[in-house]
C-alpha cells in the first residue's frame, strides 16, 4: 500500500491544526490567538515531518510483507 506524502502531510495538518484552533477560537473567556497561532504551527511542524520521512521511504508505511 503506497500513500501520497503530500496529501498524508496535509491530512495530518488538519487532523492535528483544526481541533487545537477550535479550542483557541471557542474559549469561554474569548478568542486567544497564542492557542490559535500554537494550533496551526503544530500542525505545519507534524504535517511536514510527516511527509519527508513518508517521501523517505517511498509512499510505503509498511516495510513487512505485501498482502
Amino acid at each position: 500500500m503506497r500513500f501520497d506524502p503530500f496529501a498524508t502531510g496535509l491530512g495530518l495538518f488538519f487532523a492535528i491544526a483544526i481541533p487545537i484552533v477550535v479550542v483557541g477560537y471557542t474559549r469561554a473567556g474569548g478568542p486567544n490567538g497564542l492557542i490559535i497561532v500554537l494550533g496551526i504551527v503544530l500542525g505545519l511542524v507534524a504535517g511536514v515531518l510527516a511527509a519527508i520521512w513518508l517521501a523517505h521511504r517511498d509512499g510505503n508505511l509498511w516495510g513487512g510483507p505485501q498482502l
